[in-house]
C-alpha cells in the first residue's frame, strides 16, 4: 500500500478539524467544582475562607489518525512504530508528546467519520504491554508514492488493549454528549 505524504496531511487537516470542534468543550474548558461546606473538612475550610467554588483548567494535546471507510472492516488500529525506515526514525507510538491519539476511520462518502477510539498514548500500562507483545501483531510496511520512504506499523486488534488504555468514541458528537469526561481518563 503506498501513502502520498502530501495527501494524508491534507486529509489529516480535514478530519483534525471535523474533530477539533466536537473534542473542544471537553478538551479547552474549564472544570468547574462547586465548594460545599459540607463536602469535607477541607471544603468547609475553604468555605470559611469566602471561596464557593475552584476552576481547574488544564490544557489536552491530542494527535488524529484517520483510517479508509475500506479498513473498518478489520477491526484493528495500525500502530506505528517506524515512520522512515531508511531514517530509522520511530514512530508515533514511540514520539508522540499528545496526551492522546484520536483514531478514526471516515464514512464511505468520504464526508464524516463513522466510528472512533481514544488512544491513551502516555498511559504507561499501554507502553509496557506493547513492548511485551508487539511481535505477536503482524507488522505491515507502507511506502510512500514517490517511493522515497516507508512506515512500518503492527496490525493490533481493538479487543487486544489493555483495560482503560483505549477508549471507543463516536466523532460525529461531542464527547459531552457522550458522557465522556476524557480527563477522568488521563493520568
Amino acid at each position: 500500500m503506498s501513502n502520498d505524504f502530501e495527501e494524508k496531511l491534507k486529509e489529516g487537516n480535514v478530519w483534525e478539524e471535523l474533530l477539533k470542534e466536537k473534542l473542544a468543550k471537553v478538551l479547552f474548558t474549564e472544570s468547574v467544582k462547586r465548594i460545599e461546606y459540607s463536602d469535607g473538612e477541607y471544603e468547609a475550610e475553604l468555605q470559611k475562607t469566602g471561596i464557593d467554588g475552584i476552576i481547574n483548567r488544564k490544557v489536552v494535546t491530542f494527535d488524529v489518525k484517520a483510517r479508509k471507510h475500506w479498513c473498518y472492516k478489520h477491526n484493528d488500529i495500525l500502530i506505528e512504530t517506524v515512520s522512515v525506515v531508511e531514517n530509522d526514525i520511530l514512530g508515533w507510538f514511540y514520539t508522540s508528546k499528545a496526551d492522546f491519539v484520536a483514531y478514526v476511520w471516515e464514512n464511505e462518502d468520504r464526508t464524516d467519520l463513522i466510528d472512533g477510539y481514544l488512544i491513551f498514548i502516555q498511559d504507561i500500562d499501554l507502553k509496557v504491554w506493547f513492548e511485551v507483545h508487539h511481535e505477536r501483531f503482524i507488522e505491515k510496511e507502507a511506502e510512500s508514492n514517490n517511493h522515497q520512504w516507508h512506515t512500518l506499523n503492527r496490525v493490533v486488534p481493538i479487543d487486544e488493549f489493555p483495560d482503560g488504555t483505549i477508549l471507543q468514541f463516536n466523532p460525529t458528537i461531542n464527547l459531552q454528549s457522550q458522557k465522556i469526561d476524557l480527563l477522568e481518563h488521563l493520568k
